[in-house]
């Protein structure tokens, strides 16, 4: 174009890994091991909702987890059916892997030039307890929208 350069750029990276082989999995039940899944696969508790009332919590599994359990609290399932919730209620469970992308452009005109570069991830699930679960110290506006016996009915994060 004269005196005027024009360049675009991308790149792709497309990612997968499964953990094939890790010392240490005899005896783990089959739903926490990490055999098949993807490296940096996480133990996590399957909530089944929040409690709602002191009856439903007297009611339910008993938990290992904590002693102080109120109305507004996550429901844990117990996955192995011993009618308590304990570390052995965690299912292995992978977050994903990302494919990482970016693409840009550039144009230069005699001694100027503009840049522009963009980057990502996709492919990724993400854990929001940093966003929710922040505590009084780093208190921000996404926690007033939890679950409590207030905001029952009009609460976004269960």
């Amino acid at each position: 174009f004269g005196e005027v350069d024009f360049s675009l750029n991308a790149n792709f990276l497309a990612t997968k890994d499964k953990v094939v082989y890790q010392g240490g999995q005899a005896g783990v039940p089959a739903y926490q091991s990490t055999i098949g899944l993807g490296a940096g696969s996480g133990l996590y508790y399957v909530s089944d909702g929040l409690y709602q009332s002191k009856q439903e919590i007297e009611a339910g599994p008993k938990s290992t987890l904590s002693n102080q359990i109120m109305p507004g609290d996550i429901r844990y399932k117990d996955i192995n059916n011993d009618n308590i919730i304990d570390a052995n209620d965690r299912i292995r469970f992978n977050l994903g892997t990302p494919n990482y992308f970016g693409f840009g452009t550039a144009v230069k005109y005699r001694i100027f030039d503009l840049n522009a570069q963009f980057q990502g991830t996709v492919g990724q699930k993400t854990n929001i307890r940093g966003i929710i679960d922040t505590g009084p110290s780093a208190f921000n506006q996404e926690s007033l929208k939890r679950w409590t016996p207030a905001t029952a009915a009009t609460a976004i994060y269960l």
